[in-house]
């Protein structure tokens, strides 16, 4: 009687190189995401967070924070004409890490947002394999905004991924799919035409708020809640 295939040794060697491939894929692909391709060329003192100038291949040239007093962003932004409002955007990011609970009960009770650190059990993995990391909001990157509609930033080109190419998804808790953006989230985050560019989560949205007042009734509260806190100035 002729042996089973998969009693032959041999089909079990293909089967262990087989797993051993995606197994290097799947660690390649995961160290690309993650590896720190950052440079510090020169650090200059602030009288509020350290910056680090760095190579422009750091996060793809975007400004960005490492922790609670270190500010990243390129030669060429540090120069340019706008230093002062990028200095102080990440100044607000650096304040989110530093008084976080403030931040996230401010979310709550005045935009109705909550911030996780992990996504929703049922969420569809994709999503979360996608999703496209954000030195600024990394503790707690998902957002879920009336405890039903969860804003995240995916890759819009999954097979080239770029951080300057994303997407924000809007999946429904409730109907278990994508939406687009609620009305009702429009009436309180917008104002006419004017919209914020980064919704993907609270931190980015008040980052810009602060610097750029859009006038919406969500900026209006947050304008109202910074000032009675005194934070940062905008003195660099």
């Amino acid at each position: 009687m002729a042996k089973s295939a998969m009693s032959s040794p041999i089909f079990w060697w293909y089967i262990a190189g087989f797993a051993l491939c995606i197994a290097v894929i799947g660690l390649f692909y995961y160290v690309s995401r993650e590896i720190d391709d950052c440079r510090v060329l020169e650090t200059i003192q602030t009288p509020n967070g350290m910056v680090q100038i760095v190579n422009d291949e750091c996060k793809e040239a975007l400004p960005h924070t490492t922790d609670k007093n270190t500010i990243r962003m390129t030669k060429s932004i540090w120069s340019g004409s706008r230093r002062n409002d990028v200095l102080f955007h990440e100044r607000v990011h650096l304040e989110q890490k530093r008084a976080s609970r403030d931040w996230a009960e401010f979310y709550r009770r005045y935009w109705e947002y909550d911030i996780s650190a992990k996504p929703p059990t049922d969420l569809p993995t994709s999503f979360i394999r996608n999703l496209r990391p954000n030195p600024d909001t990394k503790a707690e990157p998902w957002a879920i905004w009336r405890r039903r509609y969860l804003f995240f930033p995916n890759y819009a080109n999954t097979n080239a991924p770029s951080l300057k190419d994303a997407r924000v998804q809007v999946w429904d808790m409730h109907e278990k799919r994508l939406v687009g953006v609620p009305d009702e989230w429009k009436e309180i985050f917008c104002h006419e035409d004017s919209c914020p560019y980064q919704f993907e989560h609270p931190h980015e949205m008040s980052a810009e708020f602060l610097t750029h007042d859009n006038h919406s009734s969500a900026s209006a509260r947050l304008q109202n809640w910074w000032n009675a806190n005194k934070y940062v100035s905008r003195t660099p």
